[in-house]
């Protein structure tokens, strides 16, 4: 079960490091339409 644990938690963090990926180019398109 522990295991399970430690697999979903990867999984999570590895899901908000492409999120933070995403909001940052979000953010950079933002400043070249303005």
């Amino acid at each position: 079960e522990l295991k399970k644990m430690e697999e979903e938690k990867k999984k999570v963090e590895a899901n908000l490091e492409e999120f933070k990926k995403l909001c940052e180019v979000a953010d950079k398109m933002k400043d070249l339409t303005k």
